[in-house]
């Protein structure tokens, strides 16, 4: 591995996939979920916020946004569904991640199954693939 000599998205991206995997030892052993989250950087300083969260008796990793599922399903009209559900939307399988109440057009997260990639999707979607 390089020595990083100063901040820029690429170095950021390799540091993300050394920490996070450094983390999953440390989650490992507390029985919890660590993640690198956001990261703000100049040329010469770098603040990254990390991400815990409890695994719960499903299986499931609370989050901030799969509570704020829980709390808006019924309002938005999808009040069967439940994080860690799985839906198909355009033939792609996802599981439902969770709910971010401050955006507007696509509040809800879904991760698609086969490559673990989180995306923004409407509502609308989401009823649609029940």
């Amino acid at each position: 591995m390089s020595k990083i000599k100063s901040f820029d998205r690429p170095a950021l991206k390799a540091l993300r996939v050394s920490l996070d995997s450094a983390l999953a030892k440390v989650a490992a052993e507390h029985g919890i979920s660590i993640s690198a989250g956001n990261i703000s950087f100049t040329s010469e300083t770098a603040t990254i916020k990390l991400n815990a969260g409890v695994i719960n008796a499903s299986g499931v990793t609370v989050t901030k946004e799969a509570k704020d599922f829980a709390r808006y399903k019924s309002l938005v009209g999808l009040g069967e569904l439940n994080v860690g559900d799985t839906i198909t939307i355009q033939g792609n399988e996802y599981t439902i991640a969770g709910y971010k109440p401050r955006s507007k057009k696509s509040p809800v997260l879904v991760t698609k199954v086969s490559n673990g990639t989180t995306y923004k999707v409407s509502v609308n979607m989401v009823q649609a693939a029940l």
